[in-house]
């Protein structure tokens, strides 16, 4: 169930504003780490993007919006969404909201890469599915569906990549994932983000992103595997939404139509 509330106006302001002056980025170089095949992969963290008072205002307003109210996560499982906690066992707040998510671009844009923000001969990115590989493609929003999520001890996301999503109007596409971990107990043990590559012999790829309140992840849907590792102690919360993706010169319901 998606809610469907505003959110707080001071809130809204807050995000229009600069970040911290102790905001800075960080590319994950998957080839320095031995990814070899994922050496042109995109993800960077984004440390200090919200101050630990935004990361509270934001998870606060979404349990005012759901009455406190946390429901089991759910996956899709050839289009349905089924209940499958040995894949995942976590709590989940959906909220639909433009405004929300406008504020957090505002935030995140200046921070992504031009040659991400505008996808050309991408084909490490967009997949090489001509459907998705040929043309241009611009950042055109965040998906404003806010996926609130919460770990408790125990509590985990195996490892899995991220799927395409079209718009009902078959008109923007989804290529980038965004977490923000906003800010949990102070005795948070474990949750990090966990990338994972091919193993070597002899070497196992692993890379991890630490929930760090205040810090966002993004990075590419197509063919990289993570997760979201054990919470050992404490409790993690993040807000996962997308960066979506407009073919520039494309017509409406387009993109999808050919890939039927």
């Amino acid at each position: 169930m998606a809610f469907n509330a505003q959110p707080p106006l001071p809130l809204l302001e807050s995000l229009r504003r600069p970040s911290p002056s102790t905001c800075r980025t960080e590319r994950v170089d998957f080839k320095a780490l031995g990814f070899s095949e994922h050496e042109d992969a995109f993800a960077l963290v984004i440390h200090d993007l919200l101050t630990p008072e935004e990361c509270d205002e934001i998870r606060n307003a979404a349990e005012v919006v759901a009455q406190g109210r946390w429901d089991a996560a759910l996956i899709n499982a050839g289009g349905q969404m089924v209940m499958a906690s040995d894949v995942r066992h976590c709590d989940r707040i959906m909220w639909d909201n433009p405004q929300l998510a406008e504020a957090l671009l505002t935030r995140i844009q200046s921070h992504i890469p031009s040659n991400i923000a505008t996808l050309e001969n991408s084909p490490h990115i967009t997949s090489d599915d001509p459907v998705w590989s040929s043309g241009t493609w611009r950042m055109s929003r965040l998906n404003d569906r806010l996926r609130f999520l919460r770990y408790q001890p125990g509590m985990y996301f195996r490892q899995h990549s991220d799927g395409f999503y079209v718009t009902p109007d078959e008109s923007e596409v989804s290529f980038l994932t965004v977490h923000l971990y906003l800010r949990g107990s102070p005795d948070l043990r474990g949750g990090a983000t966990r990338f994972f590559g091919e193993d070597q012999p002899g070497h196992v790829n692993e890379y991890d992103v630490d929930p760090s309140p205040g810090a966002c992840l993004i990075f590419q849907h197509h063919d990289l595997v993570h997760s979201g590792e054990d919470v050992l102690e404490g409790t993690k919360y993040t807000m996962r939404t997308d960066i979506m993706y407009r073919r520039v010169g494309e017509k409406s319901g387009e993109a999808h139509t050919i890939h039927q």
